[in-house]
């Protein structure tokens, strides 16, 4: 009962669950754009340092030694 009180009252009216639903909308599209940016952000380093991952050396074409 006691972590049900740290949430807060429950919402009551309509008006307070569609402001509710907004600020998770906000949130979950926040969080999303920091993904994506700090996947990009993470492919660039790892480019910049010439970092081979695991995934891009399986799928390298092995050439046949002589």
């Amino acid at each position: 009962m006691f972590a049900a009180a740290a949430l807060g009252p429950p919402l009551r009216t309509a008006g307070a669950r569609a402001d509710a639903a907004r600020t998770v909308a906000v949130y979950a599209e926040a969080l999303r754009q920091l993904t994506l940016d700090y996947d990009e952000a993470r492919n660039q380093i790892q480019q910049n340092a010439d970092v081979t991952t695991l995934a891009s050396r399986r799928n390298r074409k092995v050439e046949p030694s002589p």
